[in-house]
């Protein structure tokens, strides 16, 4: 295994390694004298406790690799401070993923889709799934976003890069746009308001669509909706309609 999985700047001692060509386990222990409070700033040197975790790593030649951590932790030495103290930026409170993991599926989702990002990294020996490489916060180049009328998605959007703005996307906008169409339409009497309990008239294959000179008569709702009812395809009614 190679010395860079190891950052230099982290009191670690490996123990075991287990590699098996499938997967590499790596057995270690965390043995820092101190951590630095990150809301307080001073160096507390007081083990609260040794806690164990599981902790993904970039792939080693393809290879999967994760560590089974025991991970000192610290109180904070400033009475009035209850924060709990990981030490080292190689590993954050909570991570079930090293830093090293995050920034190479965040730099590799720039220029793929989620789904591309995850099926490539997991064939590369780093498994992700396509939410993993979607859970990415402060972003300020992020300029633009679209999305539907889901309120759930804003909150996503706005808590992951509030410096965007938020557009809706042309495929909802046009299925936004239809109904509003036909309230219009029903209220002008332009046409009938199609209805999905409305019957529709099976076509018989050697019927034909209804000529352009048969159409002159007609409004254009008229024109548009019974060769629809009568079964024809939108481009066997568009070429007569021009």
């Amino acid at each position: 295994m190679s010395d860079t999985r190891i950052p230099k700047d982290v009191p670690i001692r490996v123990e075991i390694v287990i590699g098996d060509g499938v997967a590499v386990l790596v057995w270690a222990h965390l043995t820092p004298p101190g951590a630095t409070c990150p809301r307080c700033g001073p160096v507390s040197q007081r083990v609260r406790s040794t806690d164990g975790r599981s902790v993904q790593d970039l792939p080693w030649r393809s290879v999967p690799v994760r560590w089974q951590l025991r991970c000192r932790k610290f109180w904070c030495d400033t009475l009035s401070c209850t924060q709990r103290v990981l030490p080292g930026t190689w590993l954050r409170p909570h991570q079930q993923r090293t830093e090293a993991v995050w920034t190479t599926t965040t730099q590799w989702s720039w220029a793929a889709s989620a789904a591309d990002v995850a099926r490539v990294a997991t064939q590369q020996g780093l498994p992700v799934s396509t939410d993993t490489v979607l859970r990415l916060r402060a972003h300020p180049t992020i300029r633009l976003v679209t999305r539907d009328r889901d309120e759930r998605f804003a909150r996503a959007i706005a808590a992951g890069t509030p410096t965007a703005q938020q557009v809706t996307g042309r495929f909802h906008l046009l299925q936004n746009l239809w109904p509003v169409l036909e309230r219009v339409f029903a209220r002008h009497g332009v046409g009938p308001v199609r209805s999905a309990a409305a019957p529709v008239e099976s076509a018989s294959p050697s019927s034909r669509a209804p000529t352009v000179a048969a159409q002159r008569g007609q409004d254009p709702w008229t024109r548009i909706q019974e060769p629809v009812a009568a079964g024809y395809s939108l481009r066997a009614i568009a070429r007569p309609l021009n």
